[in-house]
């Protein structure tokens, strides 16, 4: 019971305290009312120039709403000032995106034109390697077709020659035919003959042998005959060359240690082709046998005789061997195309 009493004293103690602090609040909140009432009056008298008397009371139901309204007209010119800022803002906010938008166009105009330069650019490269790449092929082309229009190196025909002119320098009544055989390294390359004609008293007699078709290079010529000693001398022959010897059947006086002809040494009566003294006792068998014609025979004459012993004798040395050779002098012309 006593704790009932206590609670009861304890509430109506909280509540005498809550309606003494809540009594000043509405006494300010209603003086901030009337003060507002007042100013409400005051500018409505100065407005329309009519006595405050006339004004509705305090107690006026319509007036009491007046005077509410008021602030849902701040409530709506804030609400107009908050569509107005918003409408700025919204505005700023195109602007920036119309800005923006400006730039995004305007880089990507930048943007495409260096691409679009870029593009260019990099087709006139491909371009000017197109070029070169044409250009060395066609380089190619024209050196192929250069060297296709350069003839082969056509095969070189051997054309260097040989001649031998052989002349009658002692009466011969019979014809001789001689033999022109070309030695290179050792190897018979060419041979030819020809026949030099008996010229009875001693006129003229002369054959001319050749080698031709023959590739440069030296060679050994050797000439031979029946009744003569062979001849042989070294030669050199050149491309699209003549080398020519003169050679003549005895000695010739007056040419000295100039250009001289060769000579070939007539008295071979055995046919080896050197003069030593087994040709002279040769012929000196066939002198005494009576033997007619034959190698003993050196002049034709139709019988072997004294007149053969002194050819043989005129071109052996005191030692009975062979005198010794002269060489012709080689003489070179262009040879005949």
């Amino acid at each position: 019971m006593k704790s009932i009493i206590a609670y009861l004293l304890a509430f109506t103690m909280m509540a005498t305290i809550a309606t003494q602090a809540f009594l000043p609040a509405v006494a300010a909140a209603d003086a901030q009312n009337s003060v507002s009432v007042v100013q409400v009056e005051t500018g409505s008298e100065e407005e329309t120039g009519e006595p405050a008397s006339q004004q509705p009371d305090e107690t006026d139901p319509e007036t009491v709403v007046t005077e509410e309204a008021a602030p849902e007209e701040v409530v709506a010119e804030e609400s107009t000032s908050g569509e107005a800022s918003s409408e700025v803002s919204t505005s700023e906010e195109a602007s920036s995106e119309e800005l923006v938008s400006d730039e995004n166009a305007s880089g990507g105009a930048a943007s495409s034109e260096a691409a679009s330069e870029e593009a260019s650019s990099s087709e006139a490269a491909s371009q000017e390697e197109a070029e070169l790449l044409d250009e060395e092929l066609l380089a190619e082309e024209e050196e192929q077709e250069t060297l296709d229009e350069v003839e082969e190196p056509t095969e070189v025909v051997p054309n260097g020659g040989v001649n031998a002119v052989i002349s009658a320098a002692m009466a011969l009544n019979r014809d001789v035919s001689f033999t022109m055989t070309l030695y290179r390294n050792g190897e018979n390359v060419a041979q030819t003959s020809g026949t030099l004609k008996q010229n009875g008293e001693g006129g003229a007699s002369q054959v001319k042998l050749s080698g031709t078709g023959l590739e440069a290079g030296s060679y050994e010529v050797v000439i031979s005959a029946p009744g003569f000693a062979s001849y042989s001398q070294a030669l050199e022959v050149s491309q699209n060359m003549y080398s020519e010897l003169t050679l003549y059947t005895g000695e010739l006086s007056g040419y000295g240690s100039a250009a001289h002809p060769g000579v070939l040494r007539v008295g071979d009566a055995d046919g080896d082709g050197v003069l030593s003294e087994t040709d002279a006792d040769t012929i000196v068998n066939a002198i005494q046998h009576g033997v007619q014609g034959g190698l003993a025979d050196l002049d034709g004459s139709g019988e072997v005789d004294l007149a053969d012993l002194q050819l043989l004798a005129a071109n052996l040395t005191e030692d009975q061997t062979q005198v010794g050779d002269v060489y012709s002098t080689v003489q070179t012309r262009v040879a005949d195309n």
